[in-house]
């Protein structure tokens, strides 16, 4: 699936794909227990606890995307289930860096609903990753928004995607979301890897590919069917 060319354009550009995932998990028996899912414990770190989520994060497709990126050896240490839907406030250009503890990290981003333009779609700037950009002093949005003037003046690049597909970001690369029409709904999910050598602090990582022969890192095994809710200590 990734070839030469795909990888020299995530080089390239910040970001790989979409590509389809290899499993089909999104049926309505899926989204259903990914509702009780959310409503019951939040949207964050749920590959934790949530079998589904794990193996959403974990598909084949997924992880051979990544490793080519990242080699054989991979933690999972971080997810998120992101819901819009009518939200008329748009998700600012940012790059994941300035927000998480590690010092690498490659995401990937499911679109567990069509992404289209009425969704709120992402967004991305290709070529951003190649400077860390500055953040805004009072950002709108969050702290961790890219000062507006320094974001390069460039076309953004819409990723539009159906249900069952995933995109590979950089945690450089600037990318955001525009608002959602009222009557649009958009659930996505973002998996978070890095390769073992990578230490990340008050996270508790599985590892799900390959081997871990550094052992800095705290690892979880992977989830059962009806795993109870593992302790998650705070990103900050």
């Amino acid at each position: 699936m990734v070839d030469h060319d795909a990888l020299m354009g995530f080089h390239r550009d910040g970001y790989l794909g979409p590509f389809p995932l290899a499993a089909t998990l999104l049926n309505s028996t899926a989204y259903n227990r990914l509702a009780e899912t959310v409503s019951r414990q939040g949207t964050h770190a749920r590959h934790l606890d949530s079998r589904l989520i794990f193996d959403l994060c974990t598909d084949p497709a997924v992880l051979e995307a990544v490793s080519a990126i990242l080699g054989a050896d991979l933690l999972l240490w971080d997810s998120s289930v992101l819901i819009r839907g009518g939200n008329p406030r748009p998700t600012a250009w940012h790059q994941d860096l300035h927000r998480w503890p590690t010092a690498l990290t490659v995401t990937a981003w499911l679109a567990l609903t069509d992404t289209h333009d009425g969704s709120g779609c992402l967004e991305v700037l290709p070529g951003s990753h190649r400077a860390l950009l500055p953040l805004a002093r009072s950002g709108s949005w969050s702290e961790f928004e890219v000062d507006p003037a320094a974001i390069p003046d460039a076309p953004a690049f819409p990723i539009r995607m159906p249900a069952g597909h995933f995109v590979v970001l950089s945690d450089r690369v600037l990318h955001r979301s525009k608002p959602a029409a009222a009557v649009a709904k958009r659930w996505a999910l973002a998996a978070r890897f890095t390769a073992p050598w990578v230490h990340v602090p008050y996270r508790h990582c599985i590892l799900v590919s390959g081997e871990d022969n550094f052992g800095i890192n705290k690892l979880e095994p992977p989830p059962a069917n009806h795993a109870r809710r593992r302790h998650q200590a705070p990103l900050w």
